[in-house]
């Protein structure tokens, strides 16, 4: 009788234990999903502050408002555009010219290129709903407040602060009563690209929500046998946790690589592929590739994934790239990656001794990847003759600085900018001002997101480069890749 209680009392506890640990997990990937949205926002806020220099000395003229409301159509995250003087609005997009400004707060914080934030404050364009706002000295936007009620939407976030970098004063995005004090789990993560931080909090009663269940099965445990019910339990969590099923499907080669074709413009033809990852049998919690490829960072599993795909690719295009050394092949990097020492053994190993030139090896790194203290691994890499792009180029505030202290062969002008190409969106100065940039550097460009006849016919007329996107070909297996090229040759 005491071996079937102690045994029931353990097997809850090891439950617990496995149950606080998928807990976690799961804070850390919603908390990184909500680090992403807000990047978006201030990201959206940095097209802005390169469209609204030249207005301001006529801020709020009715010709200017009117433009910016249609500028906003563009926008997915801001929903009011204000212009400031001496820290009293004068007029927005949604109100108009204010006949009695008032003089605003100071901000919560300030962050490293001098973007003010206003964390989380009722406004009165929201009918008095809270959200957060950014601001310059002479203007400022308003954040959807839709996209900080849709941070709290995971049921593995209960409170949500943001603050102006590791362990600085926290504001409330999102705060239950009672307080952040009461989570009993707390997750901190910063943004490489513009230097905030989210802490996400989680109370006990998230960070075990099956208590019931639990406790019945702790004594079926003590009934059946402390061994049997605690290699059960173990099996149930742990294929619930993504970073488990990750894990055993890295180990298992589950993932099967894809290649979205890069064409020549105006001819094209296919000048290389980006490697892309697919996981058939993916959990529901990390279904599409930008969730997993997330999970795997968080987890320190990228450079696992990146060996399976990469050696797969080698199997499947190797002889193909060999061929013609003017195809090329992009794979994506990440930070662990670019710190750890088993990527150049990697390419050499796979590609490089099926013949592949080195100079047809891409590797592209995002800005996020790129920050901090990087230089010299990237010039290993160019040392060694991989070329080396920087990927969605444009989406970062010191995106122009890495063109003048690495060694960067090609730039990919980000999708969210391209995606304005063909119309009379204020977009296509960007692109045109990013392409002319990185051609006077005598940098390959490629225009990623390129869907439409519209947009292919814009970038024909920004000269010879090169295009990524649905309207030449979806990401495809290594089969309908080789028909593919093959026909377009």
């Amino acid at each position: 009788m005491a071996l079937m209680v102690v045994g029931g009392a353990v097997a809850v506890a090891w439950g617990r234990t496995l149950e606080r640990a998928d807990a976690r997990n799961r804070l850390e990937l919603a908390n990184a999903e909500a680090v992403s949205r807000i990047e978006s926002a201030v990201h959206e806020f940095e097209v802005l502050e390169s469209e609204i220099d030249p207005w301001l000395e006529r801020a709020c003229e009715p010709e200017t408002l009117e433009h910016f409301r249609r500028f906003l159509f563009d926008l997915e995250h801001l929903r009011d555009i204000g212009f400031v003087r001496d820290r009293m609005l004068l007029c927005s997009t949604a109100l108009g010219v204010i006949e009695q400004p008032r003089r605003s707060s100071d901000p919560d914080f300030v962050l490293p290129d001098g973007l003010q934030v206003y964390a989380f404050r009722p406004v009165r364009v929201a009918a008095g709903r809270r959200t957060m706002v950014l601001k310059r000295p002479r203007f400022n936007a308003l954040v959807d407040p839709s996209l900080l009620a849709g941070l709290t939407d995971s049921p593995y976030i209960d409170s949500l602060h943001i603050s102006d970098g590791p362990d600085g004063q926290l504001f409330p995005l999102f705060e239950p009563e009672g307080g952040p004090m009461l989570a009993a789990l707390l997750d901190e993560q910063c943004s490489a690209g513009y230097g905030f931080c989210l802490t996400a909090g989680l109370g006990a009663g998230g960070a075990s929500r099956s208590t019931g269940w639990l406790l019945g099965t702790g004594i079926l445990g003590a009934g059946t046998g402390l061994a049997v019910f605690l290699a059960i339990q173990t099996i149930v969590l742990r294929r619930r946790n993504p970073a488990w099923s990750l894990a055993r499907a890295i180990r298992r080669g589950e993932f099967q690589p894809v290649y979205q074709p890069i064409v020549s413009i105006p001819d094209g033809r296919i000048v290389g592929v980006e490697l892309l990852a697919r996981w058939p049998e993916a959990p529901e919690a990390v279904q599409t590739p930008e969730k997993f490829v997330a999970e795997a960072e968080v987890q320190g599993l990228a450079s696992g994934l990146t060996r399976v795909v990469v050696t797969r690719a080698a199997e499947e295009l190797g002889a193909w790239l060999a061929e013609d050394d003017t195809r090329s092949l992009a794979i994506n990097v990440s930070a662990d990656e670019l710190d750890g020492s088993g990527l150049l053994e990697l390419l050499e190993d796979t590609l490089v001794r099926r013949g592949v030139a080195r100079s047809q090896i891409v590797l592209e790194l995002t800005e996020r990847t790129v920050a901090g203290e990087r230089e010299r691994q990237i010039d290993v890499l160019a040392e060694h003759g991989y070329r080396v792009y920087i990927d969605d180029f444009g989406e970062g505030y010191s995106s122009l600085s890495y063109l003048h202290h690495l060694p960067v062969h090609g730039v990919k002008i980000s999708r969210s900018f391209c995606s304005g190409l063909g119309s009379d969106s204020p977009k296509v100065d960007l692109v045109q001002a990013m392409v002319e940039i990185a051609k006077k550097r005598g940098l390959e460009v490629v225009l990623e997101g390129i869907e439409t006849e519209s947009q292919h016919l814009a970038a024909e007329r920004m000269g010879p480069l090169r295009g990524q996107g649905f309207y030449y070909a979806r990401p495809m297996p290594a089969e309908d890749l080789l028909k593919d090229a093959g026909s377009r040759d």
